[in-house]
């Protein structure tokens, strides 16, 4: 999730980029991506739906090293919401780009080229304004899962749904380190955050009581 305000009293036209480079893609194992990424670069693909923000990105096949055919059918898939102006770029030409003062293009979709996802645009923030927006990633999806994911985008509301379960989560997350008195106040914020964090690591690995002891 990102926020930019405007705080000064004047409007401002902005120019902005944002993304997520590199994205992994199912099918590349821990060992094929430290030993030889630029080969699976090659098998990776990007490809943008028409109609909505989400993009897939995918391998054409599975990499293997023998004259068998061999399908990759799950996707990584990653989509946003509250830029509806943006333009979504595939390519890591939209930093380049961005950084020489130019407007990517958005390119077909590609092959053979690591997974970026970029937003750009161009806004006018008026004063004591702000946008936000979010980007939303997901790995392993099925065709199923992405189908279902295509009929929710174009409905629209999918975006207030994730947060509204994501929020769920965090709430019960923290009445999971409550529960096992976690959660405290002090002058000291990092040693609040660390006790907050110890505990959690805690129940992940013994639990709590059911029951609050009972």
């Amino acid at each position: 999730k990102a926020v930019l305000e405007k705080i000064a009293a004047s409007p401002v036209r902005i120019q902005l980029v944002d993304g997520l480079r590199n994205l992994l893609v199912p099918g590349v194992t821990r060992r094929l991506q430290n030993e030889y990424s630029c080969l699976a670069d090659a098998y990776k693909t990007a490809e943008p739906v028409e109609g909505t923000s989400l993009a897939l990105f995918s391998l054409a096949s599975g990499i293997v090293d023998r004259a068998i055919p061999m399908e990759s059918l799950r996707a990584t898939t990653v989509w946003s919401d509250g830029l509806p102006e943006a333009e979504t770029v595939l390519s890591e030409q939209a930093y380049a780009s961005f950084l020489a003062n130019q407007s990517p293009s958005a390119p077909p979709p590609r092959r053979g080229v690591r997974a970026t996802y970029a937003l750009t645009a161009d806004l006018t923030l008026a004063p004591e304004s702000s946008r936000r927006w979010m980007i939303v990633a997901d790995i392993g999806r099925s065709q199923s899962e992405v189908a279902t994911l295509c009929v929710a985008l174009r409905k629209g509301g999918h975006a207030a749904a994730v947060l509204g379960a994501a929020d769920d989560s965090t709430r019960r997350l923290r009445a999971l380190v409550g529960s096992a008195d976690g959660l405290q106040t002090g002058g000291d914020e990092i040693a609040t955050a660390h006790h907050f964090a110890n505990t959690l690591f805690n129940i992940m690995r013994g639990g709590v009581f059911a029951r609050h002891h009972e």
